[in-house]
């Protein structure tokens, strides 16, 4: 594929998704008058019987961009400082490809090699940017997944708690060297993050970037990563 096509497959499935986002939370009638092209052309987009032309297809983007940014799509999802209920972002596809869109326009210039997931609920946002990107991608897990060979463990103590837990990250994170970009969901301890960093700097593997989806400002701020790595927090919490 051309890099003139690759662009703009990716204009349209960019746009795709912000159409079935707001599908989500408007109905066809104003969805027509927010995005400016007819009910019946929007409902095969939607259904996908049809691709959007890349007219309307950056006609949506450029909507998108100026009212759905990053951290209304987050807060959508917060209830306040209350974050209970905050893994049903990672529930809904479009969304998750929209905020791996941010991220990657957060860290565009940046060395990136790999991305590494630090919990579960943040997988489907770095499987996104890897696959868009073309990354290679890692997760931590509670357990060793690929065997105590293939694996080390990384131990973490949260304030207050009285005996330390355990991730395992795989060996073969190595292969990312000088560009790692670490991804979380949420950030209100400092641990196990400050444990992470540490760990792949032993190894020779540098945390070029941070990335969550909400963060404690206080923690946020007093989170120590690399020289010259980049943190992103998409919505600071109080």
């Amino acid at each position: 594929m051309s890099a003139r096509r690759a662009t703009a497959y990716e204009t349209v499935t960019a746009a795709v998704d912000v159409i079935r986002y707001l599908k989500e939370r408007y109905n066809y009638r104003k969805l027509s008058s927010l995005l400016k092209i007819p009910q019946s052309t929007l409902t095969r987009y939607v259904r996908g019987e049809t691709v959007p032309r890349l007219s309307h297809a950056r006609r949506i983007l450029e909507w998108g961009q100026r009212y759905l940014r990053p951290e209304d799509l987050v807060r959508e999802f917060v209830n306040g400082e209350d974050l209970d209920g905050f893994a049903r972002i990672v529930t809904e596809p479009s969304v998750v490809r929209m905020l791996a869109g941010s991220a990657i326009e957060a860290f565009t210039g940046r060395r990136i090699l790999g991305v590494l997931s630090i919990d579960h609920l943040a997988l489907p946002i770095a499987t996104a940017f890897a696959l868009l990107t073309g990354t290679k991608l890692f997760q931590l897990s509670e357990g060793p997944q690929w065997g105590r060979e293939r694996s080390f463990p990384i131990f973490y103590r949260h304030e207050g708690e009285p005996s330390p837990k355990c991730l395992w990250c795989p060996t073969s994170v190595s292969e990312a060297g000088d560009g790692m970009l670490l991804m979380t969901l949420a950030v209100t301890h400092h641990a196990p993050l400050s444990e992470v960093i540490k760990a792949l700097e032993e190894r020779k593997v540098r945390v070029s970037g941070i990335y969550t989806l909400v963060a404690k400002r206080r923690v946020w701020n007093e989170l120590r990563g690399p020289v010259a790595c980049k943190k992103h927090a998409v919505l600071l919490l109080s």
